[in-house]
């Protein structure tokens, strides 16, 4: 089963590893390197900055990815806007009273 996991930064480039059939060492290489706002400076912006790394990366190792079974992820679903992570990125025992209040606020008045 292929599986997404961006529980970490270890198991996301474990999970990309997989996905791309490309060692992790070179994924990680072209996040160090890569600069999308001098790739944008000579491209004309046609895609937002994921799709558009995502393209630049399957062009540079030469496939696309391969279908996903499961994906997890894991921070960004829990994040109200304006956010500021003062007390750390919590695991979702610890937020749940956050994703609760979250949840009812937006819900407020329908």
């Amino acid at each position: 089963m292929l599986e997404l996991d961006c529980e970490s930064r270890v198991s996301t480039l474990n999970s990309l590893s997989a996905i791309y059939g490309v060692a992790k060492d070179h994924i990680e290489e072209f996040l160090h390197k890569f600069d999308i706002d001098a790739h944008y400076a000579k491209k004309d912006r046609e895609h937002s900055g994921d799709r558009e790394l995502r393209l630049v990366f399957e062009a540079l190792v030469g496939r696309e990815a391969t279908q996903l079974d499961r994906v997890f992820w894991f921070h960004l679903t829990r994040t109200p806007l304006g956010s500021t992570f003062s007390k750390g990125i919590q695991p979702l025992t610890d937020a749940l009273p956050l994703v609760w209040r979250t949840v009812i606020d937006v819900f407020a008045g329908s």
